[in-house]
């Protein structure tokens, strides 16, 4: 797989490498996102929304986080949203998960209907971001929290994908962007580590998790 091809996967997994890119994402972000769901921290009965989870491997943690947790998974692919479908049928069928087809561009749901919404490693597709932004505001409570997590612009540039539709952010850009878009940044924690790419080589990997609450 070319960059520009993986990075057309990364976006919106599709076709016939659909389940390979979505268990490729698991094994790349699964830290990362263990570590996003830990500091959004939902409290019992909170409804949380999931953007992009691909095939929403882990909504079981999100779910027992805390008792009554109520799960959304929204995903631009609907090969993910098959999958997450399927990986996920105990938990859809007990009425505890949800998995919809969608883009945070236009989200398929009503005001304040979310406490907790994260996202891991897609803001840089949200292009332009600002609608997105406004669209995750729009559905937020007004106590809610937002949890985004993306690689820093610095170590993403190395990446050979990332030069193909990639928006890259650090601390400052991503705080810029979420002030201008009704945000209030509480917190910027970084996270590292070392992994297999999705191109299969070892790297040590410098990620934010930006947490912000709706103003």
């Amino acid at each position: 797989m070319t960059p520009e091809q993986l990075a057309a996967q990364l976006r919106c997994p599709h076709g016939e490498d659909a389940d390979d890119v979505g268990l490729s994402m698991n094994r790349a972000n699964g830290a990362l996102t263990l570590r996003s769901i830990a500091l959004l921290d939902p409290a019992p009965g909170q409804r949380v929304l999931e953007i992009g989870p691909g095939n929403a491997a882990f909504a079981t943690q999100v779910v027992h986080h805390a008792p009554g947790v109520q799960y959304t998974g929204l995903d631009l692919s609907a090969e993910m949203v098959a999958a997450a479908t399927r990986l996920n049928r105990a938990l859809v069928d007990d009425g505890r998960a949800t998995f919809v087809p969608g883009s945070a561009e236009q989200l398929p749901f009503a005001d304040a209907c979310f406490e907790r919404i994260f996202s891991v490693n897609t803001l840089y597709f949200w292009t332009p971001a600002e609608p997105c932004l406004h669209e995750i505001r729009r559905v937020i409570t007004p106590d809610g929290v937002l949890c985004l997590a993306f690689g820093h612009r610095d170590f993403m540039a190395a990446l050979p994908f990332a030069a193909h539709g990639f928006t890259l952010y650090d601390e400052q850009e991503a705080s810029a962007l979420l002030d201008a878009t009704g945000w209030q940044v509480t917190a910027i924690d970084e996270h590292l580590e070392s992994v297999r790419s999705n191109t299969g080589e070892a790297i040590q990997r410098r990620m934010l998790i930006v947490r912000a609450r709706p103003v």
